[in-house]
């Protein structure tokens, strides 16, 4: 669906209303909603891992040993072998998904220059894997965390990181009316009427605050 399309359908919905106020709103105010819906929606397929309707705005990025960061607090410093990337960086990052890295392992077992998925846990299971002393725990899949806007990856005692590929979502091309019209979101078609429907509602709770601030 093109974006004159999506408009037209947000017109329409909102006249079956009976608000003469929502039905007057400028195309400015539409495409506001529609944006605005679009992103809600977004983050509503990432909440509900459905990753499948999420692949046009799908990227990957791989950060090389050289560029990792060693310097974001506790969960990387005084970590062996802890490694983080810093997420804000990469090219147009909206929403992080999942990550894997390329290593080496001395032992248990011996492999060189592997491709594994990183394996997410929570900030309080650290310690489990950290290695302390003369305790080293085996894992073959380093285990990441997201600590604000770092994505921290924590080998075993066994193992060095070469690089990390983050998985991520995109920010979307912004919805815009185009002459001659050719503009559309990046989600899958099947998606677009639920933006529509989204933006509808967003325009009711906007009319609705703003009935409550006249009276």
């Amino acid at each position: 669906m093109l974006t004159v399309n999506m408009y037209n359908n947000f017109l329409l919905k909102v006249k079956t209303l009976d608000r003469t106020d929502i039905a007057s709103t400028g195309s400015h105010d539409v495409l506001f909603y529609l944006n605005q819906a679009q992103d809600i929606l977004i983050d509503k397929l990432v909440q509900e891992r459905k990753f499948e309707y999420l692949r046009p705005l799908t990227l990957s990025q791989t950060v090389a040993h050289a560029a990792f960061v060693t310097t974001t607090g506790t969960y990387v410093t005084g970590i062996s072998g802890a490694a983080a990337i810093d997420l804000s960086a990469l090219t147009t990052f909206r929403n992080y998904l999942h990550s894997q890295s390329v290593l080496t392992r001395t032992a248990a077992p011996a492999a060189t220059s592997v491709s594994v998925m990183n394996k997410a846990i929570e900030k309080e299971e650290i310690f489990r894997y950290e290695t302390n002393g003369t305790n080293k725990p085996i894992f073959t899949n380093p285990k990441e965390i997201v600590e604000g806007k770092y994505l921290i990856v924590l080998p075993d005692a066994y193992t060095t990181l070469a690089s990390i590929t983050a998985i991520y979502v995109k920010t979307p091309t912004a919805l815009i009316l185009t002459t001659p019209a050719s503009d559309t979101s990046d989600l899958p078609p099947f998606l677009h009427q639920d933006i529509v429907d989204i933006a509808v509602k967003l325009s009711q709770e906007t009319v609705n605050i703003n009935d409550i601030k006249k009276n």
